[in-house]
């Protein structure tokens, strides 16, 4: 190895590391030994097993979540689909900053709720799945793989499906003719072993005599924590499914299964050899870990860092290139750690546009005693020399423009990229990456003892909040102008009796516009569609409201929306990610709006909203023509709920509004007087019943739900003026749903006074009675709708919409409704028909009196 040789290129992604996590660290690399850990989604990981892993056992940990988790909840916000896959990618790697394991990700999507195996492998596409999960195990080469669930169960088709994947891919990795293509890139590798971890709370299994038995409750000294403590900390970062955890302490003994490959006798990694000596040209690597790891002082960690030098030296020589990047990468920073070296590249603002230029300004601070020397800088294509030599507590800065080439890429996620299938992302670039890089980066070159270290800092702007203090954002490449709708997707609503080419249908949707340049933005509209305005001219940040008319009859279609300026041309909506527990990002999405007409009949009605997290059933109701009020806590209280004629609760929000929970039977005696209450499903604890109720008579939530989107929806009582008034609800108003019919079914009823109005069931179950569920209360109406509308509405489905236009009217204007109009049959020829009906019955009476007369 030559002087001038580069020891490592460090992506830097902590600003600084103590005493306790450079214990960590060093700990850790002692040992080579590798488990890989397997299920489904973001959350079912055994965090207090990582912990124990990374902190006990010192293993290079790493869990394999297939999916993002993009089909779930979200307790937090609004964000659903791609943006709630964003979420939760952010949470899991909170997660591993806590518990010290690593995460990788297939391309499979979440989603929704599977009940088989079968389907979930079906929809992921079961080859090119397991190739991701053969490509996660070639690449991180365990020695030991952990699967979280049994390949058969009650419990999600998604869990089953990623125990079936690791046990094939346990087998496939190693086999040369499975998955060739990735040879070019990995080698095969064959694991130990293969474990199952039985479950011992949630989903508890009898035990086997030849189970293994670990305790996993050990105590961390380096940290003052219980492997518990640390779990606690980590599961609490997916606070988007409100998993907030208790810390345990003691004993926990976790049982694991044996699947495959050599048994284990006492503890996991039995039989495998974790020393740096069992790697090619390890052994130097380790022998100079071992030095710096006994010299580690907690006042004086610089002085270990002549070792960490060598031990990144002795890295050359490893043959395992695996081994070889993980190992510099984890030394390199141990060495930033240590000199207490703090870097910075800021900027002055936030985003940049392909073609700018902005001034970065680079930082160097050494706060222990180092021997370290800044010898250049380069920012994108450009380089100067520095030849600074560092001293301690004496702050070093560079001042350097930096250029966004024109063809620069936008800032987005790369599993994002492309159109999506049912059940894969198609994004390009490594599938097991958990996040992309920063995009925009100072390179730093650092001789540390006398040879040189490349440090890549990414480019950040630094804001201070009043409240929060010192927050960051990398600095992102956008495009110059984004045009992000309300919605994307919309129903225009048509009058009733409407003649196609006569009657439109019309809606009104909101544009924001973000400029960073001036330019234009324009809208191109499908075939039968017209958009006002078409084009405007902007030269700053805007909201625009699109009027969107078309013909009574116009197919679904597609808006696709434009900015342009002498740049180029664009269509992408930003959303913003903003929640405290996370870093502030953009996500790029299709600037698109998928379209429909549908024959509605708006109710005449103010509607009251009762917000719960993550429903924009209220946002499209709006749009849809409907009056609708935001209620506040205090409106819940105490507020005159009287001047509305229904009130609408939205998707869990008796399990997040305090204020609902206590003021509950004022919906009730609203009901009473007259109006009609829309309860959307409200979730059930496990252990316990949800202690307040849902309808004014007996009632027992479920975890009943069906998640086929097209099981067929039988009406079981379809006279009941619900499914008849104002849109007589047929098969048709269940077509075209997305992710699932509904969840949280209602379990059990008084029968005497709540009737169930609709009947579905999965492949191979019972059907399920509780998706629907009336109660007449008084002069008015409670409804209890476990159908996910929810989900429904962001996705126009004209039958949602349909149903839900029923379930508001007040139920003494239906009464009115079927006293004063005939039945439903005659359709818009009721007026012909009834004096078709009138003339007959004159002629008829007539021929009989003159008939009469005559015989007299």
């Amino acid at each position: 190895m030559t002087p001038q040789a580069v020891l490592a290129t460090l992506l830097l992604t902590m600003l600084n590391m103590n005493a306790v996590e450079m214990r960590h660290r060093l700990d850790r690399l002692t040992s080579v030994g590798r488990v890989l850990y397997v299920a489904a989604h973001p959350d079912d990981e055994n965090t207090q097993l990582l912990a124990y892993l990374t902190h006990a056992v010192h293993a290079r940990t790493t869990y394999l979540s297939l999916t993002r988790g993009d089909g779930g909840q979200n307790l937090i916000g609004s964000e659903q689909s791609p943006l709630m896959g964003v979420i939760r990618t952010h949470e899991l790697m909170a997660a591993r900053r806590i518990d010290g394991a690593e995460q990788m990700f297939t391309r499979a999507r979440d989603f929704g709720y599977s009940k088989r195996s079968d389907e979930a492998l079906a929809v992921w596409g079961r080859e090119v799945t397991l190739g991701d999960v053969v490509w996660a195990m070639r690449r991180f080469r365990p020695h030991v793989v952990i699967t979280r669930f049994p390949e058969e169960g009650s419990t999600h088709g998604h869990h089953l499906a990623s125990a079936i994947l690791a046990r094939e891919a346990f087998a496939a990795a190693a086999d040369p003719t499975r998955f060739p293509e990735q040879l070019e890139r990995v080698e095969v590798w064959q694991a130990h072993r293969l474990l199952y971890n039985v479950p011992n709370r949630f989903m508890p299994e009898e035990a086997r005599p030849d189970d293994l038995v670990v305790d996993i409750g050990g105590y961390d000294p380096v940290s003052g924590l219980s492997h518990g403590e640390i779990a606690a900390a980590s599961r609490t970062m997916h606070k988007s499914q409100g998993f907030g955890a208790a810390r345990r302490f003691g004993p926990e003994p976790e049982r694991f299964r044996h699947l495959a490959g050599e048994p284990a006798e006492r503890e996991l990694l039995d039989g495998v050899d974790t020393d740096w000596a069992s790697v090619p040209g390890g052994a130097a690597v380790g022998s100079a870990l071992d030095t710096a790891r006994r010299g580690f002082r907690d006042d004086a960690p610089a002085a270990i860092i002549p070792d960490l030098v060598t031990a990144l030296r002795a890295l050359d020589e490893v043959a395992d290139p695996g081994v070889q990047a993980w190992a510099k990468r984890e030394i390199a920073q141990l060495v930033v750690g240590a000199s207490g070296l703090l870097l910075e590249a800021r900027a002055e603002v936030a985003a940049v546009v392909p073609g700018d230029e902005v001034e970065v300004t680079v930082q160097a601070l050494l706060r222990n005693d180092a021997e370290i020397t800044w010898t250049s800088l380069a920012l994108g294509e450009e380089t100067q020399a520095v030849s600074t030599p560092l001293v301690r507590h004496q702050l070093a800065e560079q001042r350097m423009k930096l250029r966004i080439g024109a063809s620069t890429p936008h800032t987005t996620f790369p599993w994002l990229e492309g159109v999506p299938g049912p059940g894969r992302y198609v994004g390009e670039g490594d599938s097991d990456r958990p996040l992309p890089d920063p995009p925009l980066r100072a390179r730093i070159r650092l001789v540390v003892a006398g040879a040189p270290l490349d440090v890549e800092v990414p480019v950040q702007r630094v804001v201070v909040d009043p409240i929060a203090g010192e927050k960051r954002r990398d600095l992102e490449v956008l495009p110059a102008i984004t045009a992000t709708p309300a919605a994307h997707a919309v129903v225009l609503p048509c009058p009733v009796g409407g003649v196609a080419g006569v009657a439109r249908c019309e809606t009104r949707l909101r544009v924001d516009l973000r400029v960073r340049h001036p330019g234009r933005f324009v809208v191109e509209a499908p075939e039968g569609y017209r958009v006002s305005p078409e084009t405007v001219d902007v030269d700053r940040d805007r909201v625009i409201e699109l009027a969107i008319a078309a013909d009574v009859g116009a197919k679904p279609g597609t808006l696709r929306l434009f900015g342009e300026n002498e740049r180029g041309r664009w269509s992408f909506a930003e959303r913003a990610l903003r929640h405290d527990h996370l870093p502030e990002r953009t996500v790029l999405l299709p600037a698109e709006v998928k379209v429909d007409c549908v024959v509605l009949d708006v109710p005449d009605l103010r509607v009251g909203h009762i917000a719960g997290p993550g429903d924009e059933v209220a946002d499209g109701l709006r749009r849809a023509g409907v009056t609708v009020e935001d209620l506040s806590d205090d409106d819940i209280a105490n507020g005159d709920l009287d001047r509305f004629g229904a009130i609408l609760v939205g998707v869990r929000a008796f399990n997040t509004r305090d204020a609902l929970r206590a003021s509950h039977h004022r919906l009730f005696d609203f009901a009473e007087r007259g109006g009609t209450v829309v309860v959307q499903y409200a979730t059930k604890p496990r252990t316990e019943e949800l202690d307040v109720p849902l309808l004014p008579a007996a009632m027992t939530l479920g975890r009943g739900r069906v998640t086929d989107e097209t099981a067929a929806v039988s009406l079981l009582a379809p006279d009941h003026p619900l499914l008849t008034t104002p849109h007589r609800i047929e098969a048709a108003d269940f077509e075209g749903w997305v992710q699932e019919r509904g969840l949280y079914f209602g379990a059990s009823w008084d029968e005497e006074r709540v009737v169930p109005l609709l009947s579905m069931a999965d492949q191979g179950e019972e059907p399920e009675r509780g998706s629907l569920l009336a109660v007449d209360h008084g002069k008015g109406r409670v409804i209890y709708v476990g159908l996910s509308l929810f989900r429904q509405f962001p996705a126009a489905v004209p039958g949602a919409y349909r149903l839900m236009m029923n379930l508001l009217q007040r139920r003494t204007a239906i009464g009115a409704a079927l006293e004063t109009e005939p039945p439903p049959v005659l359709g818009s020829w009721r007026k012909l028909y009834l004096v078709v009906l009138i003339i007959l019955a004159v002629v008829i009476g007539s021929f009989y009196l003159l008939t009469r007369r005559y015989r007299s």
